[in-house]
């Protein structure tokens, strides 16, 4: 299931240190910063891979996602959500 950005303007943000920001169970989040693509866990600040193409760190944290039964959070170039891909 694919949970599309919010469309009133309003920016969301998730901390990613904050395991109750996505329930529970934490989440990935995939993100832009220094020029590459990132994917870490909720839970820590370093990224488990980094990328300078988009799609394929975007496609790594969803497969990570995945394994490990997590939402996998997308965020745009400007650190705002763009999708929240779930973990089913």
């Amino acid at each position: 299931m694919t949970v599309s950005a919010p469309t009133d303007g309003k920016v969301r943000t998730i901390a990613p240190h904050d395991p109750s920001a996505a329930g529970p169970e934490g989440f990935i989040e995939t993100y832009y910063r220094n020029g590459a693509w990132h994917s870490r866990r909720y839970d820590s600040e370093v990224p488990f891979s980094t990328s300078r193409d988009e799609l394929d760190q975007i496609a790594l944290g969803s497969q990570v996602a995945r394994w490990n039964r997590l939402p996998h959070i997308v965020r745009t170039t400007a650190g705002e959500i763009a999708e929240i891909l779930d973990a089913c």
